[in-house]
């Protein structure tokens, strides 16, 4: 990641994500990235309805579990803008 792409990316808390989801902006979480996959809702293969499922949250189990391909995760990246700043154990914690 250069220098340009680290001014892109943002800090967002667990909270963050899931008031700012909408279905206008579907952000989601994978691996404690945060993406926006709004654009991709139309053409994901399963249909929109199991990512909008996952709208606001923690979407990691159901992408791993789902055994997508390399091509899947590669794909993913060009969707993420930021990182959750507080891990899944401190967020239960509030």
């Amino acid at each position: 990641m250069d220098a340009a792409d680290t001014k892109k990316r943002k800090e967002f808390t667990r909270d963050e994500v899931a008031n700012s989801a909408s279905y206008e902006e579907c952000i989601i979480i994978v691996d404690e990235k945060v993406y926006n996959v709004t654009s991709f809702l139309g053409r994901h293969p399963g249909g929109e309805d199991i990512i909008l499922e996952w709208l606001g949250r923690d979407a990691t189990s159901a992408f791993e579990g789902k055994g997508h391909s390399e091509q899947a995760y590669q794909m993913l990246k060009e969707f993420q803008i930021g990182i959750v700043v507080e891990s899944a154990s401190e967020w239960g914690k509030y």
